[in-house]
């Protein structure tokens, strides 16, 4: 089977179960679908390197989570994550 026709039977078999942790890491439609096609394209990217199916679907949630969690994790914790620079341009302009 040629790398395309493999890709997309993935894509088939898994796109909603990545769009679900998409929504699960972010909570925002719109934002969790730019989540998985990210994840997806980096997977395809990615996929001589990737020998089997289950090892695909690991490395697309790990794309997935990785590109979800930062913002995410900031927004939590309510920290300001742009650099000291930037911060501080920010706070005596405003």
């Amino acid at each position: 089977m040629a790398r395309d026709d493999e890709f997309a039977d993935f894509v088939a078999a898994r796109y909603r179960a990545l769009v679900r942790t998409g929504l699960l890491l972010t909570g925002d439609a719109g934002h969790l679908e730019d989540l998985a096609q990210s994840a997806l394209i980096r997977t395809y990217r990615a996929w001589p390197r990737l020998r089997e199916p289950a090892s695909a679907e690991s490395y697309a949630r790990k794309v997935l989570t990785l590109a979800g969690l930062p913002g995410r994790a900031a927004a939590v914790a309510g920290r300001d994550r742009r650099r000291p620079a930037a911060r501080a341009a920010c706070q005596s302009a405003g």
